[in-house]
């Protein structure tokens, strides 16, 4: 016997499935950003001079 407190309804599910979709492509996009700092940060520490070096200017 249901009390009618909670619901259950395949409207819900229908509206969750975006959501879930929407999840998963924030979670690509937020891997591929990790992907291109770390990337960028390895060019720019590979592209600077050594550590032991004063720069020059």
């Amino acid at each position: 016997m249901l009390s009618g407190a909670v619901s259950y309804s395949v409207w819900g599910w229908i509206w969750f499935v975006p959501l879930l979709l929407a999840e998963s492509r924030l979670r690509q996009a937020r891997r591929l950003a990790r992907e291109r700092v770390i990337a960028a940060t390895a060019a720019r520490h590979a592209a600077a001079p050594e550590a032991g070096q004063a720069p020059a200017g």
